[in-house]
């Protein structure tokens, strides 16, 4: 067994395990070959016949002592005399001012405010005179429709709670129907032009009965065939509705 290629080795494989070991993500392929190569160098080394004594060098001859180390000369400090600061120069106090003699006050002539003219009284706004409402339309129909016009303005009598609860006042027509009823009516009885729907709302909710309005009526129904037996159930529904307005 030779000693000392085994300690080399052995050392080796000490040192090379500490490096690994130090490294968190473990040994990579190098070392793992470094370290199997230097195991089977110790397994050969073992298995070797021959005892071989490790070499150890042999002492140092003994050589002459060393001269003694001369000793520091011992240092002496100098006097420094101490720097005294020479205060600056106070600047020159500057002369006063001469004083000027007082100038004597002249009072300006006595001058007679001038008079205040008086404003014109205030002018009051004429006042404007209330809108009226708009003139009831002069119905037109022809002969041989009115008698049909007419009968759309027939009011029926309320036998039901339920159409009595229906004849209560309206106070805005622009709100007083749903979605439903008002694309009905655009559809059916304006010949779907939401405009003139609108604006036709707009004008009866500024008359004040029904017989204002039925001028304007009679000309929507001319002007729109009202009388059409497709028509006739919806515009009856419609005027219904105005009348509600005027009660």
């Amino acid at each position: 067994m030779n000693v000392g290629q085994a300690k080399i080795l052995l050392d080796k494989v000490n040192a090379l395990f500490k490096s690994i070991s130090i490294d968190d993500a473990g040994p990579s392929a190098i070392e793992r070959d470094l370290m199997l190569s230097y195991v089977r160098q110790l397994y050969d080394a073992c298995l070797s016949s021959e005892l071989v004594a490790p070499v150890v060098p042999p002492p140092p001859a003994p050589g002459p002592k060393p001269a003694p180390a001369p000793r520091p000369e011992p240092i002496v400090k100098k006097y420094v005399p101490p720097v005294v600061e020479t205060p600056a120069p106070k600047p020159p106090t500057p002369a006063p001012e001469p004083v000027k003699p007082p100038v004597a006050q002249v009072e300006p002539p006595l001058v007679r405010p001038e008079p205040i003219p008086t404003p014109p009284p205030p002018v009051e706004p004429e006042k404007k005179a209330a809108p009226e409402p708009p003139a009831r339309p002069v119905a037109t129909s022809k002969s041989s429709n009115s008698k049909a016009i007419e009968a759309l303005f027939e009011a029926r009598a309320a036998k039901e709670l339920s159409e009595k609860l229906g004849e209560r006042r309206i106070e805005d027509l622009t709100r007083a129907m749903s979605i439903n009823d008002k694309l009905l009516y655009i559809n059916d009885l304006f010949g779907k032009d939401q405009t003139a729907m609108d604006e036709t709302l707009k004008l009866l909710n500024r008359y004040e009965s029904l017989e204002d309005a039925k001028g304007l009526l009679v000309n929507l129904a001319e002007q729109y065939n009202w009388v059409d037996e497709e028509r006739q159930e919806t515009a009856r529904h419609f005027i219904k509705l105005v009348r509600r307005r005027y009660v």
